[in-house]
């Protein structure tokens, strides 16, 4: 079979985190094709973007896929000339599987060795035990199609920030001037003031990666799976926003699993939540979401709030529930970072094949 310049390019990109994942296992398996649905949705969904280089007459393709890894998230970079991107089998099931707990049954001891197992385990990690019983539980079938929901949104946080990288110019500007790809991988290592330009990078990918889950909510609640008739599309935006910090709270979680107390080129997870959250609530501000959405991501938080009890992370859901602040810390890194991202506007322009959305502005206070 003849396979396309942009393909072969993938499959090398791949090799580097796994190879490509064979999901041949859930597309034999009635009970998974929804997760299916969930890939291939999100890869049309990527496939639609569209835009010209800069107005140079090059068009926007890229070439993604998921990796059989289960260490990394993902990654986005240029190989052979091609644009590529993938996020890891192995956050697909953590996430999924997280989602389906924290919709399940009140916590226990269980319950929370299994959260902090699928959201915290380092790769060497083994599973506690009772792990299996406690994500054989079934869900209602309301609360069966709310986890769904989720892990298409947590999924698709991830999976649209590693497309954001290639579409406004993120991955060429690494490729072309830092010579690395933007990933786990390539960005374990400081590398002075390109270490602090990379975390404002990644800042924008989280901004524009929600950015595109509300806005397309706004128009069209019922994106993703909704068992409503007539969604509220405050309750869906909440739901997306919740669904992705979840994401982030893994992120968090892998990182003091593994003692990690720099920065290098990912900011702290606690910045990356303060960044949405102080985002969405100026969206909301101007009018560009509907009212009362950043007050429903609380309440979903505060929901949340009992299976997180005596764990590390419960300081972050307890900031994206409101019952604590910001870190004045967190809010002046993210000006620094802004301000930073700012002075090298001028080159990602020159890269980007489509409108960008900006880092909002961030208080001090």
């Amino acid at each position: 079979m003849h396979q396309s310049p942009q393909r072969a390019a993938w499959l090398k990109f791949a090799k580097r985190y796994g190879g490509e994942a064979d999901l041949s296992g859930l597309t034999d398996d009635p009970g998974a094709t929804w997760l299916v649905d969930v890939i291939k949705g999100l890869g049309t969904l990527a496939d639609s973007y569209q835009g010209d280089k800069n107005q140079r007459g090059e068009p926007y393709r890229v070439e993604h896929g998921i990796f059989d890894s289960m260490e990394i998230n993902g990654a986005a970079g240029r190989v052979a000339g091609a644009l590529v991107f993938g996020i890891s089998f192995g956050t697909i099931l953590r996430l999924m599987n997280a989602q389906m707990v924290l919709l399940g049954p009140p916590p226990d001891e269980r319950v929370a060795k299994t959260l902090d197992y699928l959201l915290s385990a380092a790769p060497d990690d083994t599973e506690p035990n009772g792990i299996s019983s406690v994500l054989s539980v079934p869900l209602t079938p309301s609360s069966r199609v709310q986890m769904q929901d989720r892990t298409f949104f947590s999924i698709g946080f991830v999976f649209l920030h590693e497309a954001v990288h290639t579409l406004i110019g993120h991955a060429d500007f690494a490729s072309q001037r830092l010579n690395l790809s933007l990933d786990e991988l390539s960005l374990e290592r400081e590398s002075g003031t390109w270490s602090e330009l990379i975390q404002a990078i990644e800042l924008e990918a989280d901004s524009a990666a929600f950015s595109n889950l509300w806005l397309t909510l706004k128009q069209s609640p019922r994106f993703g799976f909704c068992a409503d008739q007539a969604p509220d599309p405050v309750d869906r935006i909440a739901e997306a926003t919740i669904a992705g910090m979840t994401a982030l709270l893994a992120i968090e979680g892998r990182r003091l699993k593994l003692n990690q107390d720099k920065e290098y080129h990912h900011p702290f997870p606690s910045r990356r939540i303060s960044s949405i959250l102080r985002l969405l609530s100026t969206y909301e501000q101007r009018g560009l979401l509907p009212k009362g959405v950043r007050e429903a991501v609380a309440e979903k938080a505060k929901h949340q709030r009992p299976f997180f009890q005596d764990t590390p992370l419960a300081r972050l859901v307890d900031v994206i529930s409101g019952k604590t602040n910001h870190r004045p810390e967190d809010i002046a890194r993210l000006s620094e970072l802004i301000e930073l991202y700012k002075s090298k506007l001028t080159q990602f322009e020159e890269m980007s094949y489509a409108p960008r959305v900006r880092l909002a502005a961030v208080e001090r206070s």
